[in-house]
């Protein structure tokens, strides 16, 4: 065993790690997570260990948590998603994978015989969790710009007639940011009779600046257009450093899980015991200093420089688009060095994304085709020049076979 390090070593090590963060800190183009939003209210409470064990309506037999701030959270998004007054619970998750497993956990209680639909465009979480789980599950094709084909998804129905259904939405896709939309998925399973069902939104990304839009203009993703639970990201919007979620469920969990563990005081209904209360905490701070309004005007600048990023990539002949009110905005893979130096999230298929997080803004963006310039002005020089952008925004469907999937479990050989 290493002896223990003199302070010095230490230091030396955790101010090489400090300079790396901070010069990767103004060019984390491709990953969201958000940094500008000012905790430093909150670091004198990093002295305490805040455990909010349980579920988040039941005191613990300690005083070390903040669940009473948690609640706060959960309802003002709760409120914002539209989920039904005074029928609704959720809680702080260690981020959306989290609030995914939770979704499927809860419909298989109530359809244990369903079978799972999600888009080739969503999470690659989403079939995983549904391995780990062992529910059967159907990926449907998506569309070009991201969003689930609802005709493979009407054909995909036809396949399993009388079948519960489990369907997993996603506002916000991972490359794209594009929303599935509830109005046209409940109107596929309405044509197909389909009673039996449950609607879970994986909304990372994008579901606190879509929940932020006038209704006129708002996609049809929440409960109001018939989702049954909701999960997002906390460390994406709003900054929090740590990763972290919510998921928020159309009504209370279901009857025979609020029995209350003797010695923690709290009930088990939650997918991890003990729970992160800084982050709670820290939830509870955006939403109690920014409220709607500051909200709203986080998201407005973040959809303003991504609609600045796509005019200044179009106007230099760069290919770009982007979804309706998204943040991210997709463009033809560049360089390797672009693409490294500006940490792009790149796919095989020639295309990458860059996204408008709140406080990077249009200077971000100056800085980004500049250096695009740059390289494109020396990469261009060369004969066979490499990386140029396709010609256009793809054409093909995302095509991923609508097969049932059953996660069995595994087997050997004797």
């Amino acid at each position: 065993m290493d002896s223990i390090a003199r302070d010095a070593d230490v230091e030396d090590e955790l101010s090489t790690l400090f300079t790396r963060l901070s010069r990767g800190r103004g060019r984390k183009a491709g990953f969201p997570g958000a940094d500008d939003l000012d905790y430093s209210p909150l670091w004198r409470f990093f002295d305490f260990e805040l455990n909010n064990i349980g579920d988040p309506e039941d005191e613990p037999t300690f005083v070390h948590h903040t669940k009473q701030y948690e609640r706060v959270a959960v309802d003002f998004f709760a409120d914002l998603f539209g989920a039904p007054e005074g029928d609704h619970w959720g809680y702080v998750t260690t981020g959306s994978t989290e609030c995914l497993q939770y979704g499927l956990l809860r419909a298989r209680q109530y359809y244990p015989d369903a079978i799972t639909y999600y888009s080739a465009a969503s999470h690659y979480k989403v079939a995983r969790v549904l391995r780990d789980l062992r529910m059967p599950g159907v990926c449907v094709p998506a569309t070009p710009n991201g969003e689930m084909s609802y005709v493979d998804l009407s054909e995909a129905l036809v396949d399993h007639p009388g079948t519960p259904v489990i369907i997993v939405a996603t506002a916000g896709t991972t490359m794209t940011e594009a929303v599935d939309s509830l109005t046209d998925i409940t109107a596929v399973l309405e044509r197909h009779d389909v009673l039996d069902r449950y609607i879970h939104v994986d909304a990372a990304l994008s579901g606190i600046p879509l929940g932020l839009l006038p209704a006129a203009s708002r996609p049809s993703f929440d409960f109001r257009s018939g989702a049954d639970s909701i999960g997002f990201s906390l460390h994406k919007f709003l900054a929090t450093r740590m990763p972290g979620g919510i998921v928020i469920a159309r009504n209370s969990p279901p009857p025979g899980t609020r029995a209350r563990v003797p010695y923690t005081g709290a009930a088990d209904t939650t997918i991890g015991c003990s729970r992160n209360g800084h982050i709670a905490l820290m939830a509870w701070y955006a939403v109690r200093t920014l409220g709607v309004d500051g909200l709203r005007r986080r998201a407005e600048e973040a959809w303003d420089t991504a609609a600045y990023l796509v005019d200044r990539l179009t106007t230099m002949s760069w290919p770009a688009w982007r979804n309706p009110n998204a943040m991210t905005v997709v463009l033809a893979t560049p360089p390797k060095q672009i693409r490294h130096d500006w940490q792009l999230a790149t796919e095989p298929d020639g295309w990458s994304h860059y996204v408008c997080l709140p406080g990077r803004g249009r200077s971000q963006v100056d800085a980004f085709v500049a250096d695009l310039e740059a390289v494109l002005d020396g990469v261009l020089a060369q004969p066979q020049a490499l990386n140029q952008p396709p010609s256009s925004q793809p054409s093909t469907v995302v095509s991923q076979p609508s097969t049932v999937v059953t996660h069995a479990p595994n087997t050997r050989a004797a």
